[in-house]
């Protein structure tokens, strides 16, 4: 497993500051490495995408993952960002999982830790 950073809805200047080690890609879930490495940025713009998020099994207590729907909102203009996020998001997704997000909440996130992508012009 990869480790990425990520934010969570804190923020500073109207931007989320990242927050280190709370999300990571899947390596069992996550797309060929290199499917969206090199994509731009701006074509998930409005879309969907969807990240793996650290979360606790409340059952078993046990770590593990849940992949959720982040929709894309904006593009990183600043440089408030040291890890490379260069995409702004909303959670989509209502976690069943217990983790540090709440639908709702606003991320940043590189494109590197996409998984999926769901094109809102394409039907």
């Amino acid at each position: 497993m990869m480790n990425a950073s990520s934010a969570k809805s804190q923020k500073k200047e109207n931007n989320p500051m990242p927050k280190d080690n709370v999300r990571a890609v899947c390596d069992a879930h996550a797309p060929r490495q290199g499917r969206f490495t090199g994509t731009k940025p701006e074509t998930f713009l409005g879309g969907m995408v969807k990240l793996a998020f650290k979360a606790i099994n409340p059952t078993t207590g046990n770590e593990t993952l849940e992949h959720m729907w982040v929709e894309v909102t904006e593009l990183v203009t600043s440089d408030v960002y040291q890890n490379g996020e260069s995409l702004i998001g909303r959670l989509y997704s209502e976690p069943v999982l217990q983790c540090d997000y709440a639908s709702g909440d606003e991320l940043a996130f590189k494109v590197e830790e996409i998984e999926a992508f769901a094109d809102p012009g394409v039907q």
